[in-house]
Formats: C-alpha cells, sequence, structure tokens
C-alpha cells in the first residue's frame, strides 16, 4: 500500500479513509456549497444515494481491470488476485457449520487493503460525474459529487442537471454491479433565502421528482449525512437538538456507572466520556439553540460536583477547571479550520478560503468572523496554529472577574473536605456548616 499509493489514490471528492481526512470536512463542502448557491438566489436539490451492500458487490474482473489501468503492477495484481479468488468461506449457524464455498465479489471485510480498494472501484463514477461537469461549483472546483466510503452526496441547482447526474450513477451501477437502493435515497430542496425575494411574493414550490434505475426518489426535509442532520431551511437546529439529547443520555449513563467514583477521578473521566461534542464544528455559532447544549453539559457537571442547581456556569467551570463549554465549541471550530487549512488537499483549503473570503455568505466565513472577535484575534490569525484545552482555558480565565474566580477556588475546596478528599480540622469550622458555605459561594 505505501509502495504503490500514487496508483491506489482516489480523487479529492473521495473522503473516506484517508490520512487527514474527516466526516466533518465532507459535510463542510456540503454546506458550503448550498450555501453559496441559495444565497444567490439559487435552488439547490441535493440527493443522498444509498448504495446496497456496496462492499460485498465489488466485481473481481472490473476491480484488477481498474488496477491494471491504474498502473500497478501485474505481480502485485496476480498477488491479490489468488487472495480474493481463492478463498474459502463457511456459514456457522446454531453451532453448525456449512461445506466450504468460494467467494466471487466483494472485497474482504476487516482487510487493511479493502477500503482502499472500494474506493478505486468507486472512483470511477466520481471521475465520470466530474468529466460531465454539471452540478454545483465553488469557484473553478466540482462539488456536485462528494463520498465518504459509498455515502455518496449530489448537489445540483437545476433539475435537469440532477437528472444527468443520476443518468449517469444509474450507467455506473449497470456496468460495475452497484445497487443505488431508490427507497433508502433521499432528496432535500434547498430553496433561494427569502430575504433575496423582499420586493417579491415568496412562493414556495413543490421539489421536482427524481429516480435512478425506474424507481423515483423520496423528497424530504431533513435527512442525516454523515451524523449531521441536515434540514431545508439549512439551519443547524435539528442537529443540535439531537445532539443535546444525545448528551443528556451520555451524562445520565456516566453518572449511574461511576457513582461511586471520588470528584476528582469522576471528574477527569467526565471529560473523556461526554465531551466527544460530534459535529458540533460544523454548526452555526451564533444559533441560539446552541445555548440549550451549554446548559445540558453545565447541568451535567452540576449533578457530578453535586453543586446547586442555581450554580452559576461560571462557578462549574472553574470550580472543575474545565474550559466553559461554549469557548470549547469555538475552540473545536478553530482547530477545524486549522485542520483543513493544512490539510494536503488543495481541494479543502481552496473551499475554507472561499469561504472565509465570503464572509456572512458563508457558513465557515461567519463562524471565523465570530471566533475572531470572541477570542480578540485578527480573521487572519484564526487557523494559524491550533489552540489548546489549557491556552484556550487561560484566555477565559483573563477575561473573568479575579473575584470570582478566587470564590470559585474556594468553592472547590470546600466540595473536597465536603467529599472527604481534603483533611481540614478546625475549632471555628464544622464539616455540618459546609452545605450553608457552599449555598453562599455558589450565588
Amino acid at each position: 500500500m505505501h509502495r504503490y499509493s500514487d496508483s491506489l489514490e482516489s480523487c479529492d471528492l473521495q473522503f473516506g479513509f484517508k490520512r487527514n481526512r474527516s466526516t466533518a470536512m465532507c459535510t463542510m463542502i456540503v454546506k458550503e456549497a448550498i450555501s453559496l448557491y441559495t444565497n444567490s438566489g439559487s435552488t439547490v436539490h441535493c440527493v443522498f444515494l444509498d448504495s446496497s451492500k456496496a462492499f460485498d458487490r465489488v466485481e473481481y474482473c472490473k476491480l484488477f481491470k481498474l488496477l491494471l489501468d491504474r498502473h500497478v503492477p501485474p505481480h502485485v495484481i496476480r498477488l491479490l488476485l489468488n487472495m480474493y479468488t481463492g478463498q474459502q468461506v463457511r456459514v456457522l449457524w446454531n453451532g453448525v457449520s456449512s461445506c466450504n464455498f468460494s467467494v466471487s465479489n466483494g472485497v474482504k471485510q476487516g482487510a487493511i487493503i479493502s477500503p482502499i480498494l472500494f474506493c478505486v472501484y468507486l472512483d470511477t463514477l466520481l471521475i465520470e460525474l466530474k468529466k460531465v461537469g454539471v452540478g454545483c461549483f465553488i469557484g473553478s472546483w466540482f462539488v456536485a459529487a462528494l463520498a465518504y466510503a459509498d455515502d455518496v452526496v449530489l448537489l445540483a441547482p437545476t433539475a435537469r442537471a440532477m437528472r444527468t447526474m443520476l443518468a449517469v450513477c444509474h450507467k455506473f451501477a449497470t456496468e460495475f454491479n452497484v445497487i443505488f437502493n431508490a427507497k433508502k435515497s433521499k432528496c432535500i430542496t434547498f430553496n433561494a433565502h427569502k430575504h433575496l425575494f423582499a420586493h417579491a411574493p415568496y412562493l414556495h414550490t413543490t421539489p421536482p421528482l427524481f429516480s435512478i434505475g425506474g424507481n423515483n426518489i423520496e423528497s424530504v426535509s431533513s435527512w442525516p449525512h454523515l451524523g449531521h442532520l441536515f434540514n431545508a431551511n439549512l439551519l443547524d437546529d435539528d442537529d443540535i437538538l439531537a445532539r443535546r439529547n444525545s448528551l443528556i443520555g451520555q451524562i445520565n449513563s456516566f453518572l449511574c456507572h461511576f457513582s461511586k467514583v471520588d470528584v476528582l477521578v469522576k471528574n477527569a473521566l467526565f471529560r473523556v466520556y461526554c465531551s466527544s461534542h460530534y459535529g458540533s464544528e460544523l454548526w452555526d455559532l451564533t444559533n441560539h439553540k446552541i445555548e440549550d447544549y451549554c446548559v445540558a453539559w453545565r447541568k451535567g457537571l452540576r449533578k457530578l460536583w453535586k453543586l446547586p442547581y442555581d450554580c452559576s456556569r461560571l462557578n462549574v467551570s472553574v470550580v472543575s477547571n474545565t474550559v466553559p463549554i461554549f469557548d470549547e465549541l469555538c475552540r473545536r471550530f478553530t482547530n477545524f479550520i486549522y485542520s483543513c487549512l493544512h490539510c494536503d488537499s488543495l481541494f479543502v483549503q481552496s473551499v475554507v478560503l472561499h469561504g472565509i473570503s465570503a464572509r456572512m455568505n458563508s457558513p465557515i466565513g461567519r463562524n471565523v468572523a465570530f471566533c475572531s472577535a470572541h477570542f480578540n484575534q485578527r480573521i487572519s490569525c484564526i487557523g494559524v496554529s491550533k489552540l489548546s484545552s489549557y491556552n484556550c482555558l487561560e484566555m477565559c480565565n483573563k477575561r473573568m472577574d479575579q473575584l470570582l474566580v478566587a470564590r470559585a477556588d474556594i468553592l472547590r475546596e470546600v466540595l473536597l473536605i465536603r467529599d472527604g478528599i481534603l483533611e481540614f480540622s478546625s475549632d471555628l469550622f464544622d464539616l455540618s456548616d459546609s452545605n450553608n458555605l457552599i449555598l453562599s459561594l455558589s450565588r
């Protein structure tokens, strides 16, 4: 794989199983493309294609022919050919094994090279769609077809362009024995922003009908893409709500499993088990629904430290020695921009730079401007270097009222004394008074 990596490389439109690529990068480009067109007064049709058992339907003859076309040495192909055509499998059911039988198609599940071979197989479709040249573009970059492994999304500003792309997909499916399941595929139509029609009545048009393989694709108002929930308004409300509900479940499960662990260990484990914040780097940081997510996080910390319900948000972050949750979300976004700008893909870099230059007409541009003001940095400094949790916590502490920080530090010590982690002996202080002191310091 290392020796022939150039021959096995898939195009930039494929994000799956690649170093320095992520699901967030793929979804970010989808959002940037949709936002660019809708802000320019254009409708965007987005089709999420579902391929049935894609890994199992790879045809060996087609795959090895593609490897020959990519100039992989014949002796390497013969080795792979022997590995695949010579394999024998059997089915184990209820303790009884079937007879051995050969496998005639599909890449080996769990094998290291299987994802690479599948990306080579699917690359034919992405290259063909790019050659057709219809669909959405960002500048001169083709963004009408993006894939993460077998998850393919198509973007087109017109129904005619989308039908052309679906025809290409159907032709590929017929030739390469891939099945695109129309029943599980979905379409979302993103209409132009209403503010562009301030002087004219806004008409809601019925989404056009698309099909693949002779079967119609259902139009929906929301659908997940690589874990991020899209809706027809291109707002993050649904995704934030889903993540909030997931976070609450994680916190409750965490507190149940680690209820008998002392609070310092529990606090450290909380950062590990309840801090994924998956997909938050794609949220609009000005969305008011983010506060609901932050409230759920702070409630979890209050329960962990057994703090009063009305404990201020400042006390929660200082007592637990963690970055305030909203600052953490901003930090994650700036680090995501850093990873995009330092990615080895010129395609990803260009899309992000285009978004930053577009400012308020781009989700990336709006968030960069917001983080610039939030962290008191120039826009050109966002994404230049990674922002660590330690540095972010220092920045937060500097802008906090130092008297409140001192109160929170005292509160932390009282909590540790209450739980028996710190020893404290004084004739002037009784542990029975600790609850009153905690209530006083928490406000």
